[in-house]
């Protein structure tokens, strides 16, 4: 209940024209909750069409934007070829092929990597992808659920879109590093986001718990996990995202809570026109992330389709630190109490 209300009110209050939401069990990988809009009215069901029908969590592959970062940045650390403090070049833009990236707003000429993820800079990233290589990038991206169903048991999951290394071009490495030329599902982030949150392992998320024969025989759901990194790595990744949410300056500071820490990213993806061949003003904007950030309990990944307009403070509604990052904070405040969870903030 908490889930469709908090992802309703954001549709209304960032014009978007559609939405998902999803948290998962950091641990067990276990779905609490998972809403799409539009709905279905189990009231009202003489206007059904296929549209409301579609569970976005786990059939709308988009491409992610900047929550794809955090794999850039855990793989690099994991190889040792950075660490959190490693001194980064964030020049204004930077070419490769015939292709030009550039940051969103204004950046210094260096930063840490832990900067690079807290200001969600582009070409920071793409650095630190270039120094781990395609190959590595990719074997990582794999390892993280990428390009495959992450659910168990959930019926119409899509697979998304990951190309192997050996069909990547020129730009592909940079472009995936900062979350585009591949797709993924909210239900695929959230599982991503769960291996930083669960010591380095991946844990495939599931709903059915068990399932009890008529004999009363039992068959438990043994969902399949993975080690991805080491504990030390996904360590610092949960101080990393942590920086994003609960330092003032951080991309994800709108999803800091009043009662619990939390870390996570933020994400805004320009949506590509397949009529006219070109990325269009329209975005996704996304936000997933982790709570309570020394002993997570829960990951919750929101993502709004095409939502636009100006928050009251200002703020352009089609980012995901705008739009997204609140629908986490109000979402995941409401679902860690339900739960039980003693508040941590000091």
């Amino acid at each position: 209940h908490e889930a469709e209300q908090s992802l309703t009110k954001a549709i209304q209050q960032t014009n978007a024209r559609a939405g998902a939401l999803v948290a998962i069990e950091a641990d067990s990988g276990a779905i609490l909750a998972m809403a799409s809009w539009p709905g279905l009215d189990l009231n009202d069901r003489g206007e059904v069409t296929a549209d409301v029908l579609r569970n976005r969590a786990v059939a709308d592959v988009y491409e992610p934007g900047s929550t794809l970062k955090a794999v850039t940045v855990a793989a690099a650390i994991e190889e040792g070829v950075v660490d959190a403090e490693t001194h980064i070049d964030t020049p204004i833009s930077v070419t490769i092929g015939d292709f030009t990236y550039k940051d969103h707003g204004a950046n210094p000429n260096w930063m840490t990597v832990a900067d690079v993820v807290k200001h969600s800079s582009n070409v920071g990233t793409i650095e630190i992808q270039r120094r781990l290589g395609d190959e590595l990038h990719y074997d990582y991206l794999t390892q993280f659920g990428l390009g495959s169903p992450a659910g168990l048991d959930v019926e119409g999951e899509r697979h998304g879109e990951l190309q192997p290394a050996s069909a990547w071009n020129l730009t592909s490495g940079s472009s995936i590093a900062i979350g585009y030329a591949v797709g993924t599902t909210p239900l695929q982030m959230a599982a991503v986001y769960s291996t930083f949150a669960n010591n380095g392992v991946w844990v495939e998320p599931y709903l059915v718990s068990e399932i009890i024969r008529p004999d009363g025989t039992r068959i438990v759901t043994k969902p399949r996990s993975r080690v991805v990194m080491s504990e030390e790595t996904a360590a610092m990744m949960a101080t990393i995202l942590g920086r994003v949410v609960e330092e003032s300056d951080g991309t994800g500071r709108r999803a800091r809570m009043d009662d619990f820490t939390a870390g996570g990213k933020t994400g805004t993806s320009q949506q590509f026109d397949v009529e006219a061949g070109v990325y269009s003003d329209e975005t996704f904007a996304s936000f997933v992330g982790m709570a309570p950030l020394n002993d997570p309990r829960i990951i919750v990944a929101v993502v709004l389709d095409a939502p636009h307009g100006t928050h009251e403070d200002g703020a352009d509604l089609s980012l995901g630190g705008a739009s997204a990052a609140p629908v986490f904070a109000e979402f995941t405040q409401a679902a860690l109490h339900q739960l039980g969870v003693a508040p941590d903030r000091e």
